[in-house]
């Protein structure tokens, strides 16, 4: 079936995510409004029609067949279905003037992924050599390319962590795969460090996107929880002189890794883990065995390597 939602921000801001009520209104494939009540659209036909009504006064479209018009070009497709977002009086922190991407005002040293829609859009489903992207998505018309991590990282190592105890009996298997890697072979990484680019007034600098970019994403079954979040070592703090050999060798700067797990619970908003009680393994477990193998994987892997290229 067809189904519409309406998710007006005034009322959103002032409301919880479990708490807001949406209108809704969903149709036959083909046909008219739904009349009775189905498994994944539970609304009754007075309480569909009253959406359609309280949609239609408060969004662009005016009558019920210029509303069903958008849902065409999703069935006209492939797969035969598909999602579409409209977005319409923003906020000004919002930036929509933009050519094929939607903005947000942000701190001057915030990633990509913090500010531009495009940017978040490429890691939201995990995608390699041997996994395709999950899902077509098209950004003001232009379809986004999803990050590639097979291509995106150099130096890579791949671990796994198999959490045990009470409770963890599910199919398939708990497991989680890590796999670390920096955005440039470590020659040029070393390179890079050397000559001592390190202007902190400029994130745009080519030595801050390399040494700063730095932390594990997390996504759970493929689909992205949280980007970017460092490991413990690369966020200790030392008093020695920092050299390239220390930065990259014992505070992992520059390394990236990419964690993929189907054992925990995504919170509600899907931007973080919820806290469920009796799981028997939290977040916070999993990220200490990522911080052990990132440790190895500096140990095993990177400096033997770093110490051929600095002699």
């Amino acid at each position: 079936h067809r189904t519409v939602g309406f998710l007006p921000s005034p009322s959103t801001a002032l409301a919880t995510n479990e708490a807001t009520t949406v209108p809704q209104c969903s149709w036959e494939r083909d046909g008219p409004i739904l009349a009775v009540p189905a498994e994944t659209a539970p609304l009754t036909l007075a309480q569909r029609e009253e959406s359609l009504g309280a949609i239609l006064r408060s969004s662009p479209f005016r009558t019920e067949p210029d509303l069903l018009r958008e849902f065409e070009a999703l069935l006209a497709t492939p797969a035969g279905s598909g999602t579409k977002i409209f977005l319409w009086n923003v906020s000004e922190e919002l930036n929509l003037r933009g050519n094929h991407d939607i903005c947000v005002a942000a701190p001057p040293n915030a990633w990509p992924h913090e500010t531009s829609l495009r940017s978040f859009l490429e890691t939201l489903y995990y995608t390699d050599d041997d996994m395709p992207p999950a899902i077509k998505m098209i950004v003001k018309g232009s379809e986004v390319k999803p990050r590639n991590w097979t291509r995106f990282l150099c130096e890579q190592g791949t671990y796994t962590y198999r959490p045990s105890g009470g409770g963890m009996t599910a199919e398939p298997s708990p497991l989680a795969t890590v796999c670390f890697g920096y955005q440039v072979p470590l020659g040029k990484l070393v390179e890079e460090f050397s000559q001592g680019q390190a202007d902190t007034s400029n994130m745009g600098t080519r030595y801050e996107r390399l040494a700063n970019y730095m932390g594990v994403f997390y996504y759970h079954k493929d689909r992205l929880t949280m980007p970017l979040v460092p490991a413990s070592l690369q966020l200790k703090n030392s008093n020695h002189i920092q050299t390239t050999e220390l930065r990259i060798k014992a505070l992992g700067c520059g390394l990236i890794g990419v964690c993929r797990e189907n054992f925990l619970t995504q919170a509600h908003n899907k931007r973080e883990y919820a806290h469920v009680s009796g799981s028997a393994v939290k977040f916070d477990a999993l990220s200490f065995h990522v911080n052990q193998r990132m440790t190895k994987h500096l140990s095993d892997i990177v400096s033997p390597r770093l110490a051929a290229i600095l002699g």
